[in-house]
């Protein structure tokens, strides 16, 4: 009977632990939100420094080349469907 009051008491103790893990984990969070966000500030948000630092930078998209030529235009008019021979 001792041995389960015991327990009893270990758990509840170990559950008034839980939210006091929870605060240092959301603290915790909202520091790498702050350093990640400093760095990207202090080297720029283009710069590739940040891949070191395990950051994505960010990355325009290149323009269409010239070369390419232009795009496929759409047929003119409506699209036909093939015509199956009635008996």
């Amino acid at each position: 009977m001792h041995e389960r009051v015991t327990r009893q008491d270990a758990l509840t103790a170990e559950t008034r632990d839980v939210p006091k893990q929870l605060v240092n984990i959301t603290e915790a969070a909202r520091l790498s939100t702050v350093l990640r966000l400093t760095v990207q500030q202090c080297f720029g948000i283009h710069t590739e420094k940040l891949v070191e630092l395990n950051l994505q930078p960010f990355r325009v998209r290149k323009p269409v080349d010239a070369q390419k030529g232009p795009r496929k235009k759409a047929p003119d008019g409506p699209a036909r469907l093939p015509v199956e021979p009635t008996l």
